[in-house]
This record gives C-alpha cells, structure tokens and sequence, in this order.
C-alpha cells in the first residue's frame, strides 16, 4: 500500500543523451562549455585548415586544458599548439613560463618570459617574474639590467636579494609584507622571534604569499620545538601554488619527533587521528612507518575494548594500508584477523569475507611433508586455517552472495567428500549463484550417500515447485512426511504445493478439486489465513454466501492485524455484489488498524478495478482509438469506493500528497472522480507541475479542452523554471493531444506497456 513515488513510477526521468547535431562546430563549443576540452579540441581540429575563425578558439581549448593538473609535458604541449594557432596572444608564453617556473625549470622560464617582454615589456607580472627567476638561478644578478625592470619590481624583490645574499633587511614599518621579510630574516638567523613575526593573519598581497607564510610559520614553529603547530601549518597549509619537495620531508621529521613523544604523554586518540591523516607520508619512511603502526595498533585494541568498532576498523584498516605499502614492517595476519573480526561485529558480512580471505592468503606454501607435520609456535595449525575458511563460507552466506563462496565449498569437499552438512551448504550457495542444474546435481550425490536425508528431498522438492513441477514437489513432500510425520519444513512446504493447486483448480472451475486441497491446506497450516480466504472464494463463486460469511470471519480472524487481510475480505464482498458487508469490514478496519490515506486509497482502487469493463483486445498497429469518456451511472459499488476515498482525505485534510495520490491513480479510468481531488491538490500546491499535469489530463478526458490547455501549459511554464525538462516536455506533448483521439490513445498504449512490463529504455530507446 505505499505511495507512488511522484517522478519516478509516473515521470521517470531519462538521463540527458548526446545531442542529434552532427555539426562539429556546435559539438565543440557544447564541449568546451561544459569542461571538457579535450572534446573540444577533437572537434575543431579537423575544422582549422577550412575555417580560420575557429583557430582562436581551438587555441583558447588549448590553454584551458593547459590548466587543468596534468604532466608538464602534456600542459607545454597544449601551450606550444596555442601559441602556433595564435602566435600574437602573449598570455600563452607567459602561462608556459610560469609552469616551468613552477617545475624549477629555470632557464626555460627565462627563456619565455624574457620572450613575453621583448613583444611587450609592460605585460603584467612578466618582469617580477624574470627578476625572481633570475634571482633563483643567480643571487648576484644586477636585476637593473633584466627587461622590464622598474622600480616597484626593484623594490619587491629587495628583500628576497638581501635574504639570498644573507645580507640584513633595511625594512621599516610593522605592515604584513614587513613583518613577513623580517620573519623569514629571524628563521635564517635562528631566532625565536620568528614565530612572532609570522603569527600575523592580515591580508597579503596573493594567495600564494598567504600559504608561503603558513608554511615558514610552521618552520618557525619546528625550530622551537613546537612540532605540532608545524605540522598544522604543513598539514593544513598546502596548496598547488606552493608545494616544495622540502615540505613533505620537514613534515615527515617533526611527525616522527611528535608521535615518538605523543606515544608516552599524548592523547591516544588524537595522536591516532594523526597518524591516520600521516598514512602517504609513513609510506616514505621506515621509521615513521613503524611508529604510525604501533599506535594505530594500541588505539584499534582501546576501541574494540569498547566496542567502538567503527574506530577500530579505521584504524586496523589503515595499518594494513600502511603494511601493503613497504615491506619488512611484518605481517599483515594479525591486522587481517582483527579486521575480519570488527567487520562481523558491525555485520559487514561482504567486508569480513574478504578480510578473511586476505588473511587465508598469507598462508604459507607447505610442501607435503610439511602439511602432515606440526604447527611450529606461533604458526596456525590446520585446524585453525580451516576455521578461518569456515568464517569465509559463513560471511559470504550472511552477505547473500554465496557465489564467492562456493570455490570454497567445493576445496573443502575435497577433503571430506562424506560432509553433507558443507554439501548442502554448497547447495545454497549454487542455488544462489543461478547455478540450479549444479545444485540439482548436489542434492541427488547428498541422496546417493543418504537416500533418507530429509532435508535434501525437501530441497530438491522446493527446486521442483520453483520450476512449476507441481506434481513432482508434492510426491516428494508426502514421501518426506511418511518418513518424519512431524517434520515442520515439510508440512510448510505441503501448505504452500496444496495452496499452489488449489488456486490452480479454482481458476480452472474445478471447485470440489479446489476445495478439497484448500481444506488440507487448512489442516497442514492452521494458521494461514489465505486457505479459509479462498474457501470463501469458491463459496462466493458457487453462491452459498452464508459459508463465505462464516469463512471470512475466520480470515479476519487469522489477519486480525494484517492491513492486506482486510483489503482482500473487502474485495470478497465487492465481488458477492454484498457492499453492506463490505462497508462493515472497512468499519472494522478503522477500530483493527491504524489506518493510513494510503490503506484507503488501495481499497478504493482495488474496488474500482473490479468496476471497469474487461480491457478489449487492442493491437500495435490499425487499432481504433478508444471512445470518449463518458461518466458512468452511480451504482452502489462505486459510491462505497467514493465513500472510502473521502475517508482518506479526512485523515490529513490539508496534506496534497493524498490528494496528488487519488487522482493521479483514478485520472486514466476515471476522470471524473479525479477532477475535484486534482484541483484541491493544485489549491494545494499550486507550483507543483505534476500536480497540473494531472488536473489538465482529468479536464481534456472531460473534454473541457480550454481549461485543460490553459492548465498544461501553465504546467510545462513551471517544470521549466524547476528545472525539470521530462515534465515540462511531457505537458507540452498532452496540451497538443488535448481535444484529440490521439490523447485516450496514449493512455490505453500506456496502459498495454505497463501490462506487458515493456521498458524502452532496456531496449536502447
């Protein structure tokens, strides 16, 4: 009885295709709107020689994708075609100079920025740029003599030829800029000062000048002993534009030094969290490795202690990472097991498997004598490898993938062909991996060994019925219960075969035949509602309605509590043609249940199925359009169903969900009953576009054609300001069916696709 789930079981939407235009033009400048500039670039290409205006913006893809994290080669690459298709456009040179300033690449850098200048000394930034290279490359340049030189440029990087010369500031003032210099100043020199000058969070001329000073905050914090600042500024104080190799190994040494003395004195969980978010850099060094290790260790033991197992996988887990990465740290064994068993804790069955079998996987290659001899100590015994297969097969089977398992199952046959516990286990497991013949085969090798083995005939009986093979599962069962007449399993199953025939035998209307399997049914399974339901079925059928009376009690007896057992005694009456027992069963309901819109609605809708005619037989091709709608006579079925959708409305007056519900469920077959709970859903919602949808179908099945136009256009105008172009193009495609044959015929086609469980979308459409 759940709600339709609006947009998706009436609208579903499709996933944006690629455009029908095959003009490339068009094709590249979606590409390069949308990011992706190698697209771009793979369309207009080919365009260049015949179209010369396209050159610009090949060239612009170019540098786009120049930007974009790359190898350096591939971004000089794009540069170096950009500035080919447009070789007067200086930015191109420029950017190349600063990719390989950046790579250290200092001639180079030189090469083109100097370029840049000699086409326009004033170009933006060229000329600090120079100056800083050459600076880099050579402290003592006369930076007088470098193109594009002024004195602002002199006096920037004044500073920066004064600390490379180890020469002293001669900078007044306490500015950011000032104190940044003489921070840097106070680090060369070793003075303590240095944390104070560069604890200064006012604003800097660029965002890289910001991070540099972030990060020399930290040196200057690591010379004083203060490893964990410097790790904070190193940690946190990274960025594309300032990223020295020298980073990762000063946070690599102040790392050891805080961890070594957190071990003893520090918080386990914060030094754990440390360690965690120090996994890259651990991976580079030895020492830090085994540091990271042993606390990871000692916090995941102090979290499993107190079932904390979230934190103890994280940090097990993380170890393990860590061991994959270097060798001669030890064994993973121990971190797999522990995984393995804070997995099952949480019964993240999928992820215990496989730590388990990672563990089975450090299991060392014995030759044949070494199989047949003891466990040396502190190695596992046979026995206890294959305690750890056991948890792999009964992790996989908790997880409901037992096709992983059964290669498993299959290598632990081998050693006890006669185990007819583990082989029906491997049929589980077969059963579930869609290998039924496999399974079959199983069972009758178990049948071999044990031709009285219950449990397998029960299997191989349920493997019968699943195929169909009524007669087959019932001989079967009635064998087992010869054999165990108490044998609950077998008596279910028997319930469910008789249930399954006497259904089969009414259908066909063989009633003495469905009688007598219904009532067995009722002997096998006492408690089962479904066999005095249908008992009063056949009763119903045959018009004896006082048995059906006694026989529906009975069922609501059994489903006191049970929302579908009322729905189906309800359905019973509404076919006897009984209403007033009918509305007496919905009384009941309401003082039974805590009845819901939705149980009401299903009602509704169950009864309204058994009023509309048989569907007549309608073809793809040639078929008549359907008749208009005409509103059928007032009967008394259907004001009980009129009856029951009020009562739903009356749980939540105000709430547009229920109205949505009713008529998005009764506009198809009545969309008279539809119109008035649309229209309050609309009164609702007003802004809701299926909402309108659905008001603007009702009025155009009630040929009330302007109104229906008016209202689907006003719904497609607000699907597009939502965002929702399947809406939007749906209320454009009704509004023009409007007035139209065409409109009842989409709605019966629909209608067929629904029955026959068509989607187009599996079939490419």
């Amino acid at each position: 009885m759940a709600k339709k789930t609006r947009g998706k079981q009436n609208h579903p939407r499709r996933p944006p295709g690629r455009s029908d235009s095959s003009d490339p033009l068009q094709q590249g400048l979606r590409a390069f709107q949308a990011g992706r500039f190698a697209d771009a670039i793979a369309w207009w290409t080919p365009l260049v020689a015949s179209h010369q205006q396209v050159a610009a913006a090949l060239a612009q893809a170019h540098f786009r994708a120049a930007l974009q994290p790359q190898a350096l080669a591939s971004q000089e690459i794009h540069l170096q075609t950009a500035m080919r298709l447009l070789p007067h456009n200086l930015r191109f040179p420029y950017q190349l100079g600063l990719l390989l300033h950046q790579a250290n690449d200092l001639p180079r850098a030189i090469q083109w920025y100097r370029t840049v200048l000699a086409r326009d000394a004033a170009w933006p930034h060229a000329g600090l740029m120079v100056a800083l290279a050459e600076l880099e490359q050579n402290s003592t340049v006369d930076l007088t003599t470098l193109p594009g030189t002024t004195p602002t440029i002199l006096a920037e990087c004044a500073p920066v030829q004064s600390l490379l010369r180890h020469q002293p500031l001669n900078l007044a003032g306490d500015g950011p800029r000032e104190r940044f210099w003489r921070g840097l100043a106070a680090i060369r020199a070793g003075d303590g000062s240095a944390s104070v000058e560069l604890a200064d969070h006012r604003a800097l001329p660029s965002a890289t000048a910001i991070v540099i000073r972030r990060y020399y905050a930290g040196v200057a914090a690591a010379q004083q002993g203060d490893f964990q600042t410097a790790l904070h500024a190193w940690q946190h104080g990274g960025s594309e534009r300032f990223n020295p190799p020298w980073r990762r190994t000063n946070t690599i040494a102040a790392l050891q030094r805080y961890l070594s003395a957190a071990q003893t004195d520090g918080s386990l969980d914060r030094t754990a969290d440390i360690a965690l978010q120090a996994l890259d850099l651990a991976a580079e060094n030895g020492g830090l490795a085994e540091t990271v290790l042993q606390i990871l260790d000692q916090a995941a033991y102090a979290a499993a202690t107190d079932a904390n197992w979230e934190r103890a996988i994280a940090c097990w887990d993380g170890a393990r990472r860590l061991l994959a990465t270097r060798s001669g740290l030890g064994s993973p064994r121990p971190f797999h097991h522990n995984l393995a068993l804070a997995y099952e804790a949480q019964e993240q069955w999928t992820a215990a498997a496989d730590a388990w079998r990672a563990m089975l996987r450090t299991r060392p290659r014995a030759t044949a004598q070494e199989a047949n001899a003891p466990a040396l100590p502190g190695e596992y015994s046979d026995a206890h490898w294959a305690w750890v297969r056991g948890r792999i097969i009964a992790c996989y089977t908790h997880a409901g993938t037992p096709g992983e398992a059964v290669t498993l199952f299959r290598q632990t046959l081998k050693t006890d062909p006669n185990d007819l516990e583990t082989r029906l286990q491997l049929v589980d497991a077969l059963l579930g991996n869609a290998q039924e013949q496999a399974a079959l085969n199983e069972l009758g090798r178990i049948l071999k060994i044990d031709p009285n083995h219950i449990e397998a005939q029960l299997r191989r009986a349920g493997m019968h019925l699943a195929r169909n093979e009524v007669v087959a599962a019932e001989k079967r069962v009635r064998a087992v219960l010869q054999q165990a007449p108490g044998s609950e399993p077998a008596r279910r199953l028997l319930a469910k075969i008789v249930l399954i025939g006497g259904t089969n035998w009414m259908n066909m209307g063989r009633y003495p035949e469905a009688r007598r399997c219904f009532s067995e049914g009722q002997q096998v399974d006492p408690h089962n509602y479904e066999f005095p339901l249908n008992l009063a079925r056949v009763a119903i059928d045959l018009h004896d309605l006082d048995q059906a009376r006694l026989l529906l009690a009975q069922t609501l007896e059994l489903g006191a509590t049970n929302p579908q057992v009322y729905i189906l005694v309800i359905d019973c009456w509404v076919q006897a043609g009984t209403i007033d027992e009918a509305r007496a069963v919905v009384e009941r309901a309401k003082t039974a249940l805590a009845v819901t819109a939705d149980f009401y609605v299903t009602v509704a809708l169950m009864i309204l199925s058994r009023t509309l005619p048989p569907p007549a037989p309608m073809f793809f091709f040639n078929a008549a359009p359907p008749p208009p709608f005409t509103t059928p006579p007032m009967t008394p079925v259907t004001r009980l169903m009129m009856d029951i959708l009020e009562l739903a409305v009356a749980i939540q007056p105000n709430d547009p969900e229920t109205y949505y519900h009713i008529s998005d469920s009764f506009v198809a077959d009545r969309p008279d009953i539809a119109l008035p709970y649309a229209e309050r859903a609309v009164q609702l919602t007003p802004e809701d576009p299926e909402a309108l949808i659905t008001l603007g179908l009702a009025m155009g099945l009630l040929n009330q054609i302007k109104e229906a136009k008016k209202i689907l256009r006003r719904a497609s105008a607000q699907a597009r300001l939502l965002g929702e172009p399947e809406l939007m193009r749906r209320a454009e495609q009704l509004a023009r069916q409007v007035g139209t044959p065409g409109l009842r015929s989409s709605l019966s086609m629909a209608r067929i696709v629904d029955a026959l469980g068509i989607d187009f979308g599996d079939m490419g459409f």
